[in-house]
């Protein structure tokens, strides 16, 4: 069997390894095909730097990423991987510049339009990021992540039921999306629909009852409406799920003071 086989037989190994999360293991199957000089080099340097990337090992990740980029300048996906491990370091300007050249190589690359939109929008730059979610949708219009951040982006900037419509889109093509029935409850709450917005808690809580965000959002929906026994009951299960989170408690004691003051008292206490 000559090296060329061998190599493969490795190469093939190590993407099933790496598909299970067992990334230290496809790393050394990885190490194993390259030592063997193979014809597709690139590749394998590629899929060695996303066993990396994905086990934590940033700029080990990057490092393989760029010597794909050098034995194949015109490999897209490389220029991609390496943006998205210069994302997950929060270099946002140098992986928007990798997320730029996949685009230049395949300007159909849906993904490398909705992850330059994220940097964009982790940089404020918000009109920039709704463009790129706009491309990644029109490529991709399956793409329910990039409507449910698009409408983050819509939130932030108050256009709220413009946010709204992209997050039934997002719930439409992903009915499990329990962060997009969250934040269009608090899009909803935030124009006065707080029914509305219980419901969408409701269910991000059903779908999700360890997600103590949901809880909190719908206590304080459940506040505006003058529910302050149920308000009291949501702080209290955001809080144990998330002991250390300090704005819970405070949102708690708001509760009880608001159930104290508008409890009738009996006469004489």
């Amino acid at each position: 069997m000559n090296n060329g086989v061998i190599s493969e037989h490795y190469f093939q190994r190590a993407n099933v390894r790496a598909a299970s999360g067992k990334y230290e293991q496809a790393i050394a199957d990885y190490d194993r095909a390259l030592e063997l000089k193979p014809r597709q080099a690139a590749a394998y340097y590629n899929n060695r730097g996303n066993a990396k990337d994905a086990w934590g090992r940033h700029e080990e990740a990057m490092a393989d990423y760029d010597e794909a980029i050098r034995i194949d300048p015109q490999l897209a996906v490389a220029c991609y991987n390496r943006g998205n491990a210069k994302k997950a370091l929060g270099w946002y300007e140098e992986a928007m510049a990798d997320y730029g050249e996949a685009i230049r190589l395949d300007p159909q690359h849906a993904s490398a339009y909705y992850n330059r939109g994220n940097a964009e929008k982790a940089l404020g730059r918000h009109e920039e990021a709704m463009a790129d979610y706009g491309e990644a949708v029109r490529l991709d219009p399956q793409l329910a992540n990039a409507y449910y951040n698009r409408g983050n982006v819509k939130k932030a900037l108050d256009r709220h039921e413009e946010a709204i419509v992209d997050y039934d889109r997002a719930i439409r093509i992903d009915p499990q999306h329990v962060k997009a029935y969250t934040n269009r409850g608090v899009a909803k709450d935030t124009l006065g629909r707080y029914q509305e917005a219980i419901a969408d808690y409701d269910e991000a809580i059903r779908l999700d009852p360890q997600h103590a965000s949901a809880y909190v959002n719908r206590g304080t929906a459940y506040r505006s409406t003058g529910m302050h026994d149920r308000a009291i009951a949501d702080y209290n299960e955001a809080i144990r799920l998330n002991p250390d989170d300090t704005e819970h408690r405070r949102r708690l004691e708001k509760a009880v003071h608001d159930l104290a003051r508008t409890t009738p008292q009996e006469p004489g206490k």
